[in-house]
């Protein structure tokens, strides 16, 4: 939260807002007030105030809280919006949640609004934050898009089903149709039956090898010479074309060029890659102390007041026992999941955090684990010791829903200016050749790409799996 607040307080009740003022006044947060008690000062305290959060009573003569959210929200200020009231329905709650705001908190509970303000607070920062890396990916890609207009090659996309996706204007020149035209078209039916040998099969060589083609030929259905360079991916192919029949480029100048293009956006996307992965661990870590902080407070809350109640009633303490199980249930479970979202995101000690997820391990009582760490602390910045650690933890995890493992060994060495983490088991093992359903190896394959990383998987039916991943530091 930052060092200085301004909050305004939506309340026609002078004593409830006094109230609100001195329990607030006790944090060591620092707060400015403004007071409104009707919709004509809640407008105008919008405007001149310009308040960093609001908190609302529900109901207030001819206004109300529903109203003040709506007129905030129409104003597009996304301001921490938080619901102070004495009495209020289940379903008004559950709508005010739905139509944006951040928290609500009854009257009597007010010792939870200094972290409730502190929670959304934060939220909106990390909102704020995602919206900055977004707004930052497009306008990357709107350069990309700027830079592929102003080349003076010819530009295509296709997708999987050899239809266009995207063709500049000198796609457009070439092939002698408005690109509104091309859209969607299949390029076979663009293309002379001769040029099917010559261009379509090695489009579709390149996608099934996954490899880029240079190709030099001439075209029956443009009259020309033409110089193609093919760049497959899992989602289509890209296709750069040149005439070169009045003209000669060097073959070289062309490919750095058009590689060139081709690393700056995906180093691009990488570092946004990053910047997304910070985020999300900003959000887990957030989430996770909310979920300790507050709702296990809340369940703890809700079981004494139920053992209090069964004290006083042998029939109710033996109708409340199993809820109460329940809740403990629940709190254990919370405590657990917020110990595996909760990760410290600076001065990270690697090996004792990895040392903690192993022991998750031991504790099952099944599997032996053996832990092989080599790594000097000052080489790897904090970023990568996070990344490695959630690639560990994702593997520990696929190791335990899947592998029926009973020996699994971890590795983390440096060598040659590389970080090498191997994790290997003796469970039943997959055949690496086949797609894969769940989404756990694709969020490893990707954290180690983020950081120009390579990754190795040897596996087969019955003989475990052996992962190798290494990472330039």
């Amino acid at each position: 939260m930052e060092n200085h607040l301004k909050i305004l307080i939506l309340e026609d009740n002078l004593s409830d807002a006094d109230l609100i003022q001195r329990l607030l006044n006790k944090e060591t947060q620092s707060f400015e007030f403004c007071l409104a008690t009707n919709k004509i000062g809640f407008e105008t305290a919008l405007k001149e105030f310009s308040p960093d959060v609001i908190i609302s009573d529900y109901s207030l003569p001819q206004f109300n809280a529903s109203e003040a959210l709506k007129i905030t929200r129409l104003w597009s200020l996304h301001i921490p919006f938080i619901l102070v009231t004495g009495t209020v329905s289940e379903e008004i709650a559950v709508n005010m949640i739905k139509s944006g705001a951040d928290d609500y908190i009854l009257k009597d509970r007010l010792k939870r609004l200094p972290g409730a303000i502190a929670a959304a607070v934060k939220q909106r920062e990390t909102e704020i934050e995602k919206k900055k890396k977004n707004e930052e990916l497009k306008e990357n890609e709107k350069k990309y898009r700027n830079l592929v207009e102003r080349i003076s090659d010819v530009f295509i996309a296709l997708d999987i089903n050899w239809h266009f996706s995207y063709a500049n204007k000198k796609a457009e020149e070439l092939f002698n149709k408005p690109i509104d035209y091309l859209m969607g078209k299949d390029i076979r039916s663009e293309l002379n039956e001769q040029d099917h040998t010559i261009f379509f099969d090695p489009f579709l060589l390149a996608m099934q090898k996954q490899e880029n083609l240079y190709l030099k030929n001439y075209s029956v259905t443009f009259g020309k010479w033409l110089e193609t360079n093919i760049y497959p991916s899992t989602s289509g192919i890209s296709v750069y074309i040149r005439d070169i029949t009045q003209q000669k480029v060097s073959e070289e100048n062309l490919k750095a060029l058009e590689n060139e293009i081709t690393l700056q956006k995906i180093q691009e996307q990488k570092k946004i890659t990053r910047a997304v992965l910070i985020a999300q661990e900003n959000e887990r870590n957030h989430l996770g102390q909310e979920l300790h902080d507050n709702v296990n407070q809340i369940l703890t809350g809700a079981k004494i007041f139920l053992s209090i109640a069964g004290n006083k009633n042998v029939t109710v303490k033996e109708l409340i026992k199993y809820p109460v199980e329940l809740i403990d249930s629940s709190i254990s479970e919370i405590r657990l999941l917020c110990h595996r979202m909760v990760t410290p995101i600076i001065d990270i000690n690697l090996e004792d955090v990895i040392l903690d997820l192993i022991q998750t391990l031991t504790n099952k009582g099944t599997i032996q684990t053996t832990f092989i760490y080599d790594v000097h602390k000052k080489l790897i910045s904090d970023d990568l010791k996070l990344n490695i650690f959630r690639i560990i933890q994702e593997q520990i995890n696929n190791i335990q829903k899947y592998a029926e493992a009973k020996n699994v060994t971890i590795s983390i060495q440096e060598n040659n200016k590389e970080i090498t983490v191997i994790t290997s088991d003796d469970g039943k093992g997959f055949n690496v050749n086949l797609k894969r359903g769940g989404i756990g190896i694709s969020n490893i394959i990707n954290r180690t790409e983020s950081f120009n990383g390579t990754i190795s998987i040897e596996s087969s039916i019955g003989n475990g799996c052996k992962t190798q991943i290494n990472i330039p530091y």
